[in-house]
C-alpha cells in the first residue's frame, strides 16, 4: 500500500459512520444556504433593476401624457374657434329656381329650345329643367 492509502485507511477507521453522515449533511445544508443567499442576492439586484426600468418607463409615459394633454387642449381651442366662425358666417344660399327663371324656362321651351340649351342659358342644372318641364306637363294635363 502506498502511504496515502495507508493514511486514508487509518483516517477512515478513526471516524465513526455517524460523524461522516453528519459531516455530509452539514456540508449539504451549508451548500444549500449558500445557494439560497446567492439566489436572494440575484433576485434583489433584479428587483432593483426592474424598479429603475419602471421609473424610466414612467417618466417617458408622463412626458407623452403631457404632450397628449397639450394636444387635446390645442384641439379644443381649434374646435371652439371653428364653432364661433360657423356661428358667425351664415351659409351661402344656393341659387334656386325662382319664378323669373321658371317663367323664362317655360317660355324658351314653348319656343322650341331644348332643355340642355335652357339649362345652359339660365345657368341651372339640366335635371332642374327636366323636373320643371315634367311638372308643367302634369299640370297642363290635369287642367
Amino acid at each position: 500500500m502506498t502511504a496515502f492509502a495507508d493514511g486514508m485507511a487509518r483516517f477512515g477507521s478513526a471516524l465513526s459512520p455517524m460523524v461522516v453522515i453528519g459531516s455530509v449533511l452539514f456540508g449539504l445544508v451549508l451548500a444549500g444556504t449558500a445557494a439560497s443567499l446567492l439566489a436572494l442576492a440575484r433576485a434583489k439586484a433584479a428587483g432593483q433593476g426592474s424598479r429603475a426600468a419602471m421609473r424610466v418607463l414612467e417618466e417617458s409615459c408622463q412626458g407623452a401624457l403631457g404632450q397628449l394633454r397639450a394636444s387635446v387642449v390645442d384641439l379644443e381651442s381649434q374646435i371652439a374657434d371653428l364653432r364661433r366662425e360657423a356661428a358667425v358666417i351664415p351659409p351661402v344660399p344656393r341659387p334656386g329656381f325662382n319664378l323669373n327663371k321658371r317663367s323664362q324656362a317655360l317660355r324658351l321651351y314653348r319656343h322650341g329650345v331644348t332643355p340642355r340649351d335652357i339649362a345652359a342659358e339660365l345657368g341651372i342644372p339640366i335635371s332642374e329643367v327636366d323636373l320643371l318641364l315634367k311638372v308643367h306637363r302634369i299640370v297642363i294635363r290635369n287642367l
